[in-house]
């Protein structure tokens, strides 16, 4: 009976001394030829025969190992939008692991709502099942739609409850997010929406080429004699339109947010109108430059270097 053992916590291992003698007596007190043994500890029993000799045997050692108790952790927040994803990782040091989902790995990645947990086990054969980790993924909202009022002068969008935010050639409408917005510049227009789970979904784009105005006038964005150059400029730029008659003219430079930077006003005599614009004292990056005159309006993008 001499040796040693090992079992893990919550098990037991019997012990049994030979047959053939009148009494048993284990070191633990116990006075029956088998014990259950639950705890570790060195274990030996005292024999005697008929005769009354005695004789003790050898001492077994008995080691019991603690039951494990994985941890799980996450890598990534445990709710998230359709498309993105956590990791969940049991820990290191296990000798092997098995997942709710059938992986067999330290660490898993998911991406659909559930309970997961997992069970390992160690060298010595012991195992633990850890904790249930719940996960959530919330469906990402619809497209958001872009569309124009009967009367051209603004667009809105449809959208379910939630933030809008509204773009204008890539840049941000600062403080614009309202779901209708007047037109007060050409360009292409897009709306990022945020629904209350924090997921978002982002609007196709829509440009805008003209701007109806209630006198008539409308943007122009073709050429039809009217030239800026150079463009890009290092802040000198000269500005030519031709007018068909006598016209006053507005020419306003304004950043990416529409802030209003440089204003100029005249008036022109038909033919050729030339103004020289100097904006050497802006920093460089791209603005928006329009001209009215009469009853026409170009509008076009600077690039100041």
């Amino acid at each position: 009976m001499a040796g040693s053992t090992t079992f893990c916590e919550g098990d037991s291992i019997t012990l049994t001394a030979p047959d053939g003698y009148d009494a048993y007596v284990w070191n633990n007190g116990a006075s029956t030829r088998s014990i259950v043994v639950k705890t570790a500890g060195t274990y030996s029993v005292l024999v005697a025969d008929p005769n009354g000799c005695t004789a003790s045997s050898q001492p077994v050692t008995v080691t019991v190992n603690s039951v494990l108790n994985p941890k799980l952790s996450s890598i990534g927040a445990l709710a998230f939008c359709a498309g993105d994803s956590a990791i969940l990782d049991a820990g290191s040091g296990y000798a092997s692991y098995l997942w709710s989902t059938g992986a067999t790995t330290q660490r898993i990645r998911v991406g659909e709502s559930g309970n997961y947990w997992v069970r390992v086990a160690s060298s010595s054969g012991c195992s633990g099942i850890s904790d249930t980790m719940t996960v959530l993924k919330h469906e990402v909202p619809g497209k958001p739609v872009i569309a124009r009022n009967q009367r051209k002068d603004s667009i809105f969008v449809t959208a379910p409850s939630g933030l809008i935010q509204w773009t204008l050639n890539g840049s941000p409408l600062t403080g614009i997010t309202a779901r209708a917005l007047r037109i007060s510049q050409l360009g292409t227009y897009r709306v990022m929406f945020v629904d209350s789970n924090g997921c978002s979904a982002i609007s196709d784009t829509f440009v805008v080429d003209s701007i109806p105005v209630v006198s008539g006038v409308i943007v122009e964005t073709g050429e039809r004699g009217f030239a800026i150059h150079p463009n890009p400029t290092t802040g000198l730029f000269t500005v030519e339109a031709m007018l068909d008659e006598q016209s006053p003219v507005t020419i306003v430079l304004a950043d990416m947010a529409g802030k209003e930077i440089i204003r100029l006003e005249a008036r022109s005599a038909a033919g050729i109108y030339r103004k020289e614009i100097d904006a050497r004292s802006l920093p460089a990056g791209i603005y928006l430059l329009d001209v009215r005159a009469g009853d026409r309006w170009w509008s076009r993008k600077i690039v100041k270097q």
